[in-house]
């Protein structure tokens, strides 16, 4: 609150009432109230330019207010007379207006030129003006703290596209030189002699709408760059803040944190393990190209002239103040690489936990996809066997019974004196009756596999448990783990185990038929051995001169499935079947 009582302390003194008509203030010139009205302002010229349509327009400073005044009739007035000169101009004010329509300042149009009264002319030429220091600058009153300074120094920072650079003056102070007109481009370690307006609407030392020429060049003036960090920068810089590194050559490290490029400047911001982020500005000489060895997550060294602005005013009152803090490089080669970026940088991170994640789902879907392939073929298979059991059962048993019952009618028919027909008929009644319990042998195989549970241990079970004269002689054990694949086998192997032990219970009276499923993992491929043993009566094989239909059809599910069978037997010793299939 101080400060604003100085600054319209500092007005009054500055510009007392004048006759005529009342001079508006600064701060009541930007009420919207005032819109196209008659006002009468004053101020100090600091930029003077002829129009194409003959005019005049200048750009005048009362106080901490800038606005401009448009002189529509400006013949006979040179407009190098008006800068820094004070003036009093009577006009119709005007809002300035943004490309959306909103009011960003304020101009004064003047239709005649004999509203414009010079109040104070400009001192003398300002280069032949004495060179001031920046202590002089600030402490000087009333009229002479708006008007144009003269400093001299050595180019720190020079940017040709932004139409600034900085210097230190000769008494040590960094200052922004904004607006600066000469006759071509700075460069660091110029000697220049310079002339301008002190911006009073920042804190820091700005000179604005200065010109400035070339006395010398010295290199060794370029003071050497100030080793710092992030997190001390940020300590010491501010309005507030001793000592002040404003304008001045840092160097501090950090991890690239981002990198726009917007026309010809390049935007970096390089973060601290602890203590915040300082963006860079960076023209770029070389190529609008962002070198390849600058990636986000590289350390770097930069080193550049900080930059911050800061605003307090009547204008400003209500606004908290600005602070905006930035290091300019002359160019690319201000920033060197330290260390080039870790292996697993944030992005490649976020890449590979979405490899992972499509991979999951895809691992994922491809079990589904397969679960419901597998789902599809077994109720598939099941419809088949369901409509081969109905057409056997309905058709082809039916068919061998009749045949049967037939024969049987024809045998009683038959004299007692044919006994070779009744022989060749009693041939047939056996060959059909061993057909009927194939047929039978199928039958079962097919609703047991349908019916049964969904591993081929527990499929046996459950065939044996369903025929009760079979439950108290028959016994499952299995060893090993059974593979997915076993299953498919079912059909096949439930078949060979009713042949064989249906043939033990009928020929070989046992006490006991030990049914063993053992899986076995050879070189990497599992097969299944089904050993079949029973403690009967067995037999002899010099007795059987060939191989039964039961031991036939046996060998032949076997080989459908790419297994083999052999049987084994001695009189009072029983019988062992043994089946070897691929899994």
């Amino acid at each position: 609150m101080r400060q604003v009582c100085f600054f319209l302390g500092a007005f009054l003194a500055l510009f007392p009432l004048h006759a005529g008509e009342p001079i508006i203030s600064s701060d009541a010139l930007f009420e919207a109230t005032y819109e196209d009205m008659k006002v009468t302002v004053d101020g100090v010229v600091h930029s003077a330019f002829r129009t194409k349509t003959g005019g005049l327009e200048l750009s005048v400073w009362r106080g901490i207010s800038y606005f401009s005044v448009v002189i529509r009739d400006g013949q006979g007035i040179e407009p190098e007379r008006l800068i820094n000169a004070v003036i009093k101009a009577t006009g119709q004010r005007k809002d300035v207006l943004s490309s959306s329509g909103n009011p960003i300042g304020v101009w004064i149009d003047v239709t005649d030129k004999r509203d414009l009264t010079i109040l104070s002319p400009s001192p003398g030429k300002p280069f032949a003006q004495p060179v001031q220091t920046w202590q002089e600058i600030t402490a000087r009153k009333g009229v002479d703290r708006l008007r144009c300074v003269h400093i001299k120094g050595v180019v720190t920072l020079a940017r040709t596209f932004d139409q600034f650079f900085t210097l230190i003056a000769e008494d040590g102070t960094a200052i922004r030189i904004a607006r600066a007109h000469g006759t071509y481009s700075p460069q660091p370690g110029f000697l220049v002699d310079v002339i301008g307006f002190v911006e009073n609407v920042s804190t820091t030392p700005r000179l604005n709408d200065a010109r400035w020429k070339r006395i010398g060049t010295d290199l060794s003036a370029l003071p050497q760059p100030i080793e710092t960090s992030i997190s001390e920068l940020r300590e010491k810089t501010g309005p507030d803040k001793l000592p002040s590194l404003f304008a001045r050559h840092v160097s501090l490290e950090g991890t690239i944190e981002s990198i726009n490029v917007n026309g010809p400047r390049l935007y970096l911001t390089i973060r601290a393990q602890k203590g915040g982020s300082v963006p860079i500005v960076i023209p770029l000489k070389k190529s609008p190209l962002v070198p390849e060895d600058w990636q986000i997550g590289c350390r770097v060294k930069a080193t550049g002239v900080l930059l911050y602005y800061t605003i307090k005013g009547a204008l400003l009152i209500d606004r908290a103040e600005q602070h905006n803090l930035f290091i300019h490089t002359q160019n690319e080669d201000g920033i060197t690489v330290l260390e080039g970026p870790p292996f697993w940088t944030v992005a490649k991170l976020w890449i590979l936990m979405g490899l992972v994640v499509c991979g999951f789902l895809g691992w994922i879907l491809a079990i589904w996809r397969r679960k419901t392939l597998v789902i599809r073929e077994n109720r598939a298979v099941a419809r088949e066997r369901f409509r081969l059991q109905q057409d056997l059962h309905d058709n082809m048993q039916q068919i061998l019974a009749g045949t049967m019952f037939r024969l049987e009618g024809v045998m009683c028919l038959v004299g007692v004196d044919n006994e070779k027909t009744k022989e060749e008929i009693g041939k047939a009644r056996k060959a059909i009756t061993n057909a009927l319990a194939g047929l039978r042998t199928i039958l079962w195989g097919l609703r047991e596999e349908n019916d049964g549970p969904q591993t081929l241990i527990g499929l046996f079970r459950y065939a044996v448990n369903r025929l009760p004269h079979w439950n108290s002689i028959v016994e499952i054990t299995s060893q090993g783990h059974e593979p997915e694949s076993a299953r498919r086998l079912g059909g096949r192997l439930l078949m060979i185990m009713q042949e064989a032990v249906g043939n033990a219970l009928k020929h070989g009276n046992p006490k006991k038929v030990l049914v063993q499923l053992k899986f076995i993992k050879n070189d990497s491929k599992p097969w299944l051995l089904m050993v079949i043993r029973d403690d009967g009566t067995g037999f002899d094989f010099r007795d059987q001169t060939t191989d039964g239909l039961g031991l036939e059809s046996m060998r032949l599910r076997a080989s459908e499935v790419g297994g083999s069978l052999t049987l084994a037997s001695e009189r009072g010793k029983g019988t062992i079947v043994k089946v070897e299939v691929p899994l």
